[in-house]
């Protein structure tokens, strides 16, 4: 019930907005990065791609990275947007969660992915943190980035700002997403506490909950619609750092400043999330978790470059 009212409050943030179809000239420094260049970098290969995990992923806190849970729906909500446009956008995001063989919910069913098109005005920011807090810091450890990540997305003054919320379960529960919040706070050391016979490997499993996306249009005019959706899908699909330094690759995270330099998702950002969505995040250590993440990374890399011969 508290996720429904806030798409019936959420139309009263800001006027419905547009997106625009042009782009300006706006260059990067240099030549980024592209995925399929690396065939002939030799050893200079996987401490680029390390680089490019370790500023991407913002775990929650103490845990191993999120995504969503295969069998749990996945169903996005874009709101204050023309109608033709918001299901636009719906569409290519479920197309790309499809390609990651995520269960996508069809018209009419309840968002875990909440996208909404808002100003970024004081009043915006207080509704933000009145109506969304119980929904977005629950009282569960290591279900987001903390409380001071949180006070920084309700400031955050992009035209983009993001937030994820996570759960923990075992790797061997089938029941996904768990539906009551007071149960799952109760249960809480249980859930957490599933032992295994090795003390490098987890018995537990983080997976995406509930992720939600604030934009202004009104600041994303030079973006196209599909540049607008390959963005925010790629933020609803992984835990991503606001902070994150991708400039030096070619991304679609750094479509807002650098729109000429991207069309929408590039091979880097499709083979991070392959290798996110393929890698079994059995590892303890966050580093580890990271590193298994970065092989799968490597391993989309080479079937891409396999292809292409």
């Amino acid at each position: 019930m508290l996720l429904a009212s806030i798409a019936m409050s959420a139309a009263m943030l800001s006027p419905t907005l547009g997106v625009g179809q042009e782009a300006p000239a706006t260059a990067a420094a240099e030549a980024p990065i592209r995925l399929e260049d690396l065939a002939v970098q030799g050893t200079r290969r996987r401490p680029l791609i390390d680089r490019f995990v370790a500023n991407v992923a913002q775990p929650s806190t103490n845990r191993q990275v999120a995504r969503w849970r295969r069998g749990d729906q996945f169903c996005v909500g874009v709101m204050n947007m023309p109608q033709a446009t918001s299901q636009y956008v719906a569409d290519r995001i479920g197309d790309v969660a499809r390609g990651l063989e995520l269960r996508v919910g069809a018209p009419g069913c309840t968002p875990n992915v909440f996208m909404i098109a808002a100003d970024q005005s004081n009043a915006g920011n207080e509704w933000l943190r009145t109506n969304l807090r119980p929904v977005l810091m629950r009282n569960e450890s290591g279900t987001t980035a903390g409380r001071r990540s949180y006070d920084r997305f309700i400031e955050n003054p992009a035209p983009v700002r993001w937030w994820h919320v996570s759960y923990v379960t075992s790797i061997h529960n089938d029941t996904g997403i768990p539906g009551d919040p007071i149960i799952d706070r109760a249960l809480q050391g249980v859930r957490k506490s599933h032992q295994t016979a090795s003390r490098i490997l987890t018995g537990d499993a983080d997976y995406l909950r509930t992720v939600f996306i604030v934009f202004d249009p009104t600041r994303l005019t030079h973006l196209t619609a599909d540049q607008l959706a390959d963005y925010l899908a790629f933020l609803s699909l992984a835990q991503v750092n606001p902070e994150a330094d991708t400039e030096a690759y070619d991304s679609i995270l750094n479509v807002v400043a650098h729109p000429n330099e991207v069309a929408g998702l590039t091979n880097w950002d499709k083979a991070y999330l392959q290798g996110l969505y393929s890698a079994q995040r059995t590892q303890r250590i966050a580093g580890a978790a990271r590193d298994e993440i970065a092989n799968s990374i490597e391993r989309q890399a080479r079937l891409m470059e396999a292809t292409d011969e």
